[in-house]
């Protein structure tokens, strides 16, 4: 995989975080918003996993569970990722 250092070709976080809203409605069962706390509505390894697969099918990044646990606010999980994004 490659790193892309200058984010020349960095994924558009307003993308991501639609998306990802729309991912995490689907993985959760439950509606989702920007600054919700996945963790509060029941985010468990599989609605991560699945998060993270569904993510990398729609984009170029990188997502692993942990960016998940560790970024539980889809907000700040977007921005996250989308400053991970590369090119293939």
């Amino acid at each position: 995989m490659i790193e892309n250092p200058t984010n020349q070709h960095q994924v558009s976080e307003p993308a991501v975080l639609d998306a990802l809203l729309r991912t995490a409605t689907e993985a959760l069962e439950l509606p989702v918003t920007a600054n919700d706390d996945l963790f509060d509505l029941g985010l468990d390894s599989l609605s991560a996993l699945e998060i993270c697969a569904t993510m990398e099918d729609q984009f170029p990044l990188e997502c692993f569970p942990e960016d998940v646990f560790e970024h539980p606010v889809p907000v700040d999980l977007a921005r996250h990722l989308s400053s991970r994004s590369h090119t293939t």
